[in-house]
C-alpha cells in the first residue's frame, strides 16, 4: 500500500494544468489500438472497430467486416463509467468472442474489448512512466475509487494534489476526471493512482522548458498568482517570477493591489535571472519619463499636478503620468504652522505648484506651494517697524517665552526677558495666559529668519528712563539696602532701579564686610558718584554723603558759633561735642 508521504506542498485543483501531457494515453489513443483488418483474419480473442448499424431496446448491432453482423446486448455497451451514447453510424470498439455464435452471427463483447484496452493502456503508462485518464467515481476510507476505461482503481488523498485539510476541495473532484501516474500495478489489488505526480513532473517539464527559453530584456507572458506587501508573484509557466511594487509602474504604487490583481494577464519585462530567481517589471516595458525631466521641469518655474497622496510629512503631486514630486510640510505656507498637508490639501486636487529641485538620478523633485503666493515677510517690515505698537492674542507659551498672532498665520514672540521691568519673571504663565489679548512694542524683526521679537514692558517707560531725568552724579538720594556681598551692598533707589555701594564707599575708615557698616531693609542717604543710564549703572557713596554731612554741619556751626573761640581745634572739638550731646 501506498503512505501518504510528500504531504508538504501539495497543488490545489486549480492549479492544474490546463493542457495534458502528450505522453499521456487518451481515449482515442485507446480505440487506435483496436485491430483493423480483412474478416478472414479477425480471430476470437481479437478486439477490433464496428460501426452501429441498429439500436434497439435490448440489442445493439454492430458491423465488424465479417459476413454477419454481431448482436451485443444493450447492458454490455452501457456499464459504469464506460457507458456510451449510443446511435447508427457510431464507431466502437469490440472483442470478438466467437466468429459465429448459435444462429451463425459473431458474438461480440463491447464490455471485454474496453476492459481489456484500458488494462493494456495502465500497463504501458505504468511501465514507461506515461499517463492515463481517471474519472473520480467515488469517495472511501483513505481517498477516491477511481475508473481508467473498464479498469478500477484508488487515488489516496495525499495523491490528489488538493492540500490537507480542505474537503470542500476533496469533494468538487467527484465526478471529474484528471490525468494521472500508475504508481503501483499489484496483482488481483487495484491500481494506484496520482494525479499529484502527473501535476508536479507536468510543472517541472513547464518550468524546464521555461528557464531554458527565459533571456534578460525579453517579454515574456505570465499570471499574477499572489500579492504579498512587497509585490507580486507572476507565474510564467512553472515557474514564479517576482514583479517588485517598485517595477510596476514609473509613479509611485503604494500597495500592489493598486497595480495588479491576482490572476490577471500581463506581458513582462525579464529584469534578472539568479538560478531560479527571476525579477520581471511592468514600467520597464515604457520609456523612463523621468529622463525628459530635467530639460522639461527647470528649478524656478511653475507647473500644475495633481495630489497623488499626503503623509505627515508633506504632499506627493504627479505633475505627469510617472513623474511625481513632494511638497514638503515646510513649503506649504509662508506663515501658518501646517500640522498635516490635509488641512491645505485632498488628494486628487488640481494644484499650482514651483519647482524648487530636480534630482534626476534619485528621481525625486522638490516642490513648493507657498513659492506660488507673495511672501508677506518681504513687507513685514513696512507694517510693524521696530517701536510700533500692536495688539495681538497669545497663542502658546513656553518656558523662554509666549508667543503673540499678530495676524492671521503670523507670530513674534516675547522673551521671559521682555515682560516685566521690575518682576523677574520664573515662567510667562506669571504674567500672561493663552488666549489673553495683550498689546505688545516690536522690538525686532528678522525677515532672513522670519522672526518678530516683541516686548510687553516696553508698553511703559523704563524705570531707567525714569531715573535718567531725575538722577545726575553729585546728587543725593535716598535708598533702602537689599543685598550686602563682600564687596559692597545693592541699593535699591526706585522702582526697578538699583545702585551698588562699593565697600570701599561705606566709611572711611577700612573695614572688612558691609555688615558693619549696613543692615538689609535699612533706609539711608547715599551719594551719587556715577550714573550711566545705558549700562543701568549707579555707583553711590555713603561715605561721601557723610563727609558732605560733616562739612555742612561745620558751616552752620560755624555761622551760629560765639566769636570768643578763635582757635580752630577748640571750634571742632565744640562742634563735635554739640554732635554728640
Amino acid at each position: 500500500m501506498l503512505s501518504d508521504t510528500d504531504k508538504n506542498n501539495p497543488v490545489v485543483p486549480e492549479d492544474l494544468p490546463d493542457k495534458p501531457s502528450e505522453e499521456g494515453l487518451l481515449d482515442e489513443e485507446l480505440s487506435a489500438q483496436a485491430m483493423e483488418m480483412p474478416s478472414a483474419d479477425v480471430l476470437p480473442g481479437d478486439i477490433v472497430r464496428g460501426t452501429i448499424v441498429k439500436v434497439s431496446p435490448e440489442d445493439v448491432i454492430v458491423d465488424v467486416g465479417l459476413k454477419s453482423e454481431g448482436v451485443i446486448p444493450l447492458e454490455d455497451c452501457q456499464f459504469g463509467e464506460a457507458s456510451l451514447n449510443l446511435f447508427v453510424g457510431k464507431e466502437i470498439d469490440v472483442l470478438v468472442l466467437r466468429r459465429e455464435g448459435r444462429e451463425g452471427l459473431p458474438v461480440l463483447s463491447h464490455r471485454k474489448a474496453v476492459e481489456r484496452l484500458s488494462q493494456e493502456a495502465v500497463e504501458k503508462a505504468h511501465q514507461g512512466g506515461g499517463y492515463v485518464k481517471c474519472r473520480i467515481a467515488e469517495k472511501t476510507k483513505g481517498g477516491f475509487k477511481v475508473h481508467v476505461g473498464g479498469v478500477e482503481g484508488f487515488m489516496p488523498f495525499s495523491q490528489t494534489g488538493v492540500r490537507k485539510g480542505n474537503p470542500e476541495a476533496l469533494d468538487a473532484l467527484l465526478g471529474q476526471e484528471v490525468e494521472a501516474k500508475v504508481l503501483e500495478l499489484r496483482p488481483k489489488r487495484d491500481a494506484v493512482f496520482s494525479h499529484r505526480a502527473y501535476v508536479e513532473e507536468t510543472r517541472q517539464r513547464m518550468k524546464e522548458e521555461t528557464l531554458s527559453n527565459l533571456q534578460v530584456g525579453g517579454i515574456v507572458s505570465g499570471k499574477v498568482k499572489r500579492l504579498t506587501s512587497f509585490g507580486a508573484f507572476v507565474d510564467l509557466g512553472g515557474v514564479d517570477a517576482l514583479l517588485h511594487v517598485n517595477d510596476m509602474a514609473w509613479h509611485h504604487v503604494a500597495s500592489p493591489k493598486d497595480a495588479v490583481q491576482v490572476g490577471q494577464q500581463l506581458d513582462v519585462k525579464v529584469l534578472s535571472i539568479e538560478g531560479e530567481k527571476i525579477a520581471v517589471g511592468l514600467k520597464q516595458k515604457s520609456q523612463d519619463p523621468w529622463l525628459a525631466v530635467p530639460k522639461k521641469y527647470r528649478e524656478g518655474t511653475k507647473v500644475r499636478g495633481r495630489v497623488t497622496s499626503l503623509t505627515k510629512y508633506g504632499a506627493f503631486v504627479e505633475i505627469e503620468p510617472g513623474v511625481e514630486g513632494l511638497i514638503h510640510i515646510s513649503e506649504m505656507s509662508w506663515t501658518k504652522h501646517v500640522k498635516h498637508p490635509s488641512e491645505l490639501f485632498q488628494v486628487g486636487d488640481s494644484v499650482l505648484v514651483f519647482v524648487l529641485k530636480v534630482n534626476p538620478e534619485e528621481k525625486r523633485i522638490s516642490l513648493g506651494y507657498k513659492q506660488t503666493m507673495p511672501d508677506p515677510w518681504k513687507t513685514v517690515k513696512e507694517q510693524y517697524p521696530p517701536g510700533s505698537r500692536v495688539e495681538g492674542e497669545v497663542t502658546g507659551l513656553t518656558e523662554f517665552g509666549a508667543f503673540v498672532q499678530i495676524e492671521e498665520g503670523m507670530e513674534g514672540l516675547i522673551h521671559i526677558s521682555d515682560m516685566s521691568w521690575t518682576e523677574k519673571i520664573r515662567h510667562p504663565s506669571d504674567v500672561v495666559r493663552k488666549g489673553d489679548r495683550v498689546e505688545v512694542v516690536v522690538r525686532e524683526v528678522d525677515c532672513d529668519n522670519r522672526r518678530i521679537s516683541l516686548s510687553l514692558k516696553h508698553i511703559v517707560e523704563s524705570p531707567w528712563d525714569q531715573a535718567r531725568r531725575q538722577v545726575r552724579a553729585g546728587d543725593t538720594v535716598e535708598g533702602v539696602v537689599q543685598k550686602l556681598t563682600d564687596f559692597g551692598a545693592f541699593v535699591k533707589v526706585a522702582e526697578g532701579v538699583e545702585g551698588l555701594v562699593h565697600i570701599s564707599e561705606l566709611s572711611a575708615e577700612k573695614i572688612e564686610h558691609p555688615s558693619k557698616v549696613l543692615q538689609v531693609g535699612e533706609r539711608l542717604r547715599f551719594k551719587v558718584l556715577k550714573f550711566d543710564p545705558k549700562r543701568e549703572k549707579i555707583s553711590l557713596s555713603l561715605k561721601a554723603y557723610q563727609a558732605e554731612e560733616d562739612r555742612r554741619e561745620m558751616k552752620k556751626y560755624m555761622e551760629n558759633e560765639p566769636r570768643g573761640l578763635t582757635n580752630m581745634a577748640e571750634i571742632i572739638n565744640s562742634a563735635l561735642e554739640k554732635k554728640r550731646s
